[in-house]
């Protein structure tokens, strides 16, 4: 079996998440700063999952994106939408 090297990371979107904050790519040597990093409660609030396969995270952060956005709305999102929100979120600041 190969070494384990990386894991997908899949949480909870928020109305104005980017499909990258709820699923990516993440080194299984630095898994221990996302650990300490985050507490206990926020892992279980964001209901964080590890995977080792993207399609598997890819297909639960679809799921998980579309009950909050409505069906087809995951194959909908494109680059150019995601852009406008960080700006939208840049211009709050």
């Amino acid at each position: 079996m190969a070494e384990l090297t990386q894991v997908w990371l899949v949480r909870n979107p928020t109305k104005d998440s980017l499909r990258q904050e709820i699923v990516h790519e993440w080194p299984v040597d630095r898994l221990p700063t996302l650990i300490i990093g985050t507490t206990v409660e926020t892992w279980r609030a964001e209901n964080t999952k590890l995977y080792t396969d993207e399609a598997s995270a890819t297909k639960d952060a679809k799921k998980r994106w579309e009950k909050m956005h409505g069906k087809g709305s995951w194959d909908k999102t494109d680059a150019t939408q995601e852009v406008r929100t960080i700006i939208q979120r840049a211009e709050r600041l």
